[in-house]
């Protein structure tokens, strides 16, 4: 017996540390050595090891293996009357219905009948239980199905067979039947008669010291909360929230705490619509003090959210500074997150603040977000904060551009184009493309002002020439033309003036009268002679030869 407990304790480590097929081989072996013998504790420890190889599929997402582990509990212990061995072939029976319903939900209804059907009549709670959860679980499925009436009769069953049942796990399935009930008549409309019964669950157990039960009321009180919000009834909707919100403190039950987290948050929100600003922030703050240091990954989301919003409604309050302020806390907290999708949430949420100060032509504020990306980001190699990292420098050259800062516009459009130089990801590569050519028009321009002042523009020329040659390569193809225009008048000024002439003669075939218009300007700006002269003579002959 001692030997059995080992094995199973050994195989639980392993499952902990995620070494899924040592953690099967384990069970495996149980299974080879104890699946014969008849005592009841060796079966009761065997029905365990094969649950066990259940759950393990589950983590490996393979559906199909697990409903085939649960159900060969099923066979194997199927007709035994002992209740602990009952018990263990009905949960296995449920857990198998819950993966058949990711593919065939009709098939997994039929199985929580079936698990009716056979304990149905059964005195345990441990079994009460489970056929409660099997019927709540036929529920859902059939309002997946569209049966809603099917659905709101089979939670009726359930109400009307346990109300008055004591055991604490038969009661959240209870409890489950309300909340699912309300959702179906939220679904068919009847919503004040949704909001009574979310008011009913919560009013049962909202209090109580059951982890699971205290978790169905806190749902119900989100989903009212929700339901209300959509309504337009946003004092309600926070007044919903903000019973969610006093339950933010307590600890020890992390399930309950998740959906308290999200409500507060969404009470902010709320409060932001209705332009109570100040309460909107009391309320992020109270999530970022309560989580920013102990956190799990889904905490971490909603502390990130919180943060974005609580910029928001500082924004509206006009605490630039505190705007600020909020953007640095938030990069520190996040920017090293194991978590590469909340780095990219992260770097993303700050790239569409910058975006929207950007279009307001307030090209400084938007540039110290950009900045605070790339501080923060650059060494990342995520692919999706990468892409965030490239569209942030590629705006933040634009926006030095837009202000006459040339310089600073060159030198962040070569950082951009060499720090990206070997993705091959396209709408980067776009961007490089974009970058390597505006900062060679940055090139040209100097090039002729110092031709103007007498003096040698080799190596800004050559400079220019090699990158547009790069960009050519690979800009987007209605980009082509104009990369192309760009790269023949560098080779001109270079004193490449057959070379130039083939790539002009090009560049105007793919992008006609606009690239054209488009050299006549160049050669306008900053008029070098007699040098650009002979060009606009080179343009005509290329137009007269078309």
């Amino acid at each position: 017996m001692q030997v059995l407990k080992a094995l199973i304790n050994k195989g639980y480590d392993l499952g902990q540390q995620k070494q899924l097929e040592a953690e099967r081989a384990v069970y495996a072996l149980i299974d080879r050595e104890y699946g014969q013998r008849q005592e009841l504790v060796l079966k009761e420890k065997l029905a365990d090891a094969l649950f066990n190889t259940g759950i393990n599929w589950q983590k490996a997402g393979d559906a199909e293996a697990a409903i085939a582990a649960y159900k060969r509990i099923d066979a194997r212990f199927g007709t035994e009357t002992e209740p602990t061995l009952q018990a263990s072939v009905a949960v296995a029976l449920v857990n198998a219905a819950v993966q058949l319903s990711h593919t065939d939900v009709r098939a997994a209804v039929a199985l929580c009948d079936q698990i009716k059907e056979r304990y149905g009549r059964a005195s345990s709670p441990q079994i009460r239980q489970r056929v409660a959860q099997a019927q709540v679980n036929k529920a859902i499925g059939l309002q997946r199905l569209g049966e809603t009436a099917q659905a709101l009769y089979t939670y009726d069953g359930v109400v009307q067979r346990y109300a008055a049942d004591k055991a604490a796990p038969v009661l959240v399935q209870l409890g489950r039947a309300w909340y699912g009930k309300a959702i179906s008549l939220a679904a068919l409309g009847q919503t004040a008669k949704a909001m009574a019964l979310y008011d009913t669950v919560y009013t049962r157990y909202g209090t109580s010291t059951h982890v699971p039960l205290r978790l169905v009321a806190m749902q119900s009180l989100f989903n009212k909360g929700a339901a209300l919000a959509d309504q337009g009834q946003l004092k309600e909707a926070v007044a919903s929230y903000a019973l969610l919100s006093n339950a933010l403190d307590r600890r020890g039950d992390s399930a309950v705490q998740e959906v308290v987290l999200q409500g507060t948050v969404n009470m902010g929100a709320t409060l932001h619509k209705l332009q109570r600003y100040r309460q909107a922030i009391e309320a992020y703050d109270r999530v970022v003090r309560t989580y920013q240091v102990d956190l799990s990954n889904e905490r971490r989301e909603q502390v990130a959210f919180a943060f974005f919003n609580r910029a928001v409604s500082l924004k509206a309050l006009s605490d630039t500074r505190s705007v600020r302020v909020n953007y640095d806390r938030v990069v520190e907290m996040f920017s090293e997150d194991p978590s590469p999708i909340l780095r990219e949430y992260v770097a993303a949420r700050l790239y569409n603040a910058a975006q929207q100060l950007t279009v307001k032509e307030e090209y400084a504020d938007a540039g110290i977000l950009y900045q605070l990306i790339h501080a923060n980001f650059s060494k990342d190699t995520a692919p999706g904060v990468r892409k965030v990292l490239a569209l942030s420098l590629s705006n933040l050259a634009l926006g030095f551009g837009m202000t006459d800062k040339l310089q600073e516009e060159r030198r962040v459009n070569d950082l951009l184009a060499e720090h990206f130089a070997q993705d091959d990801d396209s709408e980067i590569s776009t961007l490089v493309a974009r970058a390597l050519s505006n900062a060679s028009d940055t090139r040209v321009v100097e090039s002729k002002r110092l031709l103007l002042n007498a003096q040698s523009p080799t190596l800004l020329l050559a400079r220019a020439v090699a990158d547009l040659q790069k960009a050519a390569l690979i800009c987007a193809q209605e980009e082509c033309a104009a990369v192309l225009a760009n790269l023949g008048y560098a080779q001109f000024l270079n004193g490449d003036v057959t070379v130039a002439e083939l790539t002009i003669r090009e560049a105007i075939q793919q992008g006609g009268a606009p690239v054209l218009e488009n050299l006549h300007k160049d050669a306008a700006l900053h008029r070098v002679e007699p040098t650009d002269t002979r060009f606009e003579k080179m343009l005509k002959s290329c137009c007269d030869a078309r």
